[in-house]
């Protein structure tokens, strides 16, 4: 397996705060609400999502993919593809239920 490298650049705001670009987020399965492990290693700062959890990931995906169904299609496909990833949703929470009891 080789090591991919891609190296973008960043300013930081007054906050410290820096945008991961939505390549690398789509990427790794990084959405809005995913938690990511932040370690020093060297002189350099290493980003990595810290969830092995399916459900996790599957919803990150949904979240990458609802954004850029948004972008990119008309009324009639939006309509009909929310209604796949509505159910989708469903089918996450109710395993979720089912693992915790």
């Amino acid at each position: 397996m080789g090591v991919d490298i891609m190296s973008i650049k960043r300013k930081v705001d007054d906050l410290g705060r820096i945008c991961i670009p939505s390549e690398l987020r789509n990427q790794l399965g990084i959405g809005a609400s995913s938690n990511v492990e932040i370690d020093i290693r060297d002189d350099s700062i290493i980003i990595k999502p810290t969830s092995n959890d399916i459900t996790d990931k599957i919803k990150s995906k949904i979240e990458v993919f609802q954004n850029q169904l948004k972008r990119n299609i008309g009324k009639k496909e939006r309509l009909q593809t929310e209604y796949a990833l509505e159910v989708l949703q469903e089918l996450l929470k109710s395993n979720k239920k089912k693992r915790k009891s």
